[in-house]
């Protein structure tokens, strides 16, 4: 039987392993959605606990580049706000993958109970 996992390592233990998983089973989207979970906060700022990266669908490109379109989950009466921070959404989100991956971002509106 292995050693017990101290405390303080548990958590990212346990992270790794979902990772592993969801990435097993996910593919290549999940790489990019975990990633954009992870830097959420930075990528779209002081609004980012209002909103949510809900999935990531690749697109049939012509030019045979990998693209996709990003689901985002935010509240209806925030939509004017994220609809104007499209585009410096869609360069942060690229700058941090490191080429233009995601060429359209589409706002999912919730009711927020």
């Amino acid at each position: 039987m292995p050693p017990p996992i101290p405390d303080s390592n548990r958590k990212h233990h346990v992270q790794q392993h979902l990772h592993g998983i969801a990435e097993k089973v996910l593919g290549a989207e999940w790489r990019v959605l975990g990633r954009l979970l992870e830097h959420w906060p930075g990528i779209v700022g002081r609004m980012a606990e209002h909103a949510c990266p809900a999935s990531i669908m690749p697109l049939n490109n012509p030019q045979g580049k990998d693209t996709a379109k990003l689901m985002v989950r935010i509240p209806g009466a925030l939509a004017p706000q994220f609809q104007m921070q499209e585009a410096v959404m869609r360069q942060r989100i690229n700058q941090m993958i490191g080429y233009d991956y995601v060429v359209q971002i589409v706002f999912e509106h919730r009711v927020e109970a």
